[in-house]
């Protein structure tokens, strides 16, 4: 069974209220960010084929290794994390990927799509984001 992982839009100073913050705090804040959030960062267990996907294509983007830890499967990224993710998502169309993907993997392609949503706004709005994976 794999682990799931989600990124949520946060405000730099909502990202530093959140480093102060046990895990329970954070979490918390988390769910009740997550339920007005218009563009999801939910990627359910396609973190880690994404990364195999990424390694596989040269793409310079560590999901699991870019953030900073914050507390138990708790990972921050700053504004400027955020907006070098967005770029170097948006050098890398599906297409270039896909070579590298089975054919049949729709559920990873469904999950680029969301996470390259979630970073294009995030970066649009020069937000941070909080990554949990667990």
């Amino acid at each position: 069974m794999g682990m799931t992982m989600a990124f949520t839009k946060v405000t730099p100073e909502e990202l530093a209220w959140a480093e102060r913050q046990d895990d329970d705090a954070i979490e918390e804040f988390l769910w009740a960010k997550e339920e007005v959030e218009e563009v999801s960062g939910y990627l359910d267990k396609a973190g880690r084929d994404l990364q195999e996907l990424f390694d596989l294509a040269g793409l310079r983007v560590d999901l699991r290794e870019d953030g900073e830890i914050m507390g138990d499967g708790i990972f921050s990224w700053s504004k400027k994390q955020v907006a070098t993710t967005a770029e170097a998502l948006r050098s890398m169309p599906f297409e270039r990927l896909e070579p590298h993907l089975d054919a049949a993997d729709e559920y990873v392609k469904n999950y680029y799509g969301t996470l390259v949503a979630f970073f294009e706004d995030a970066a649009a709005s020069e937000a941070a984001a909080i990554m949990t994976y667990g």
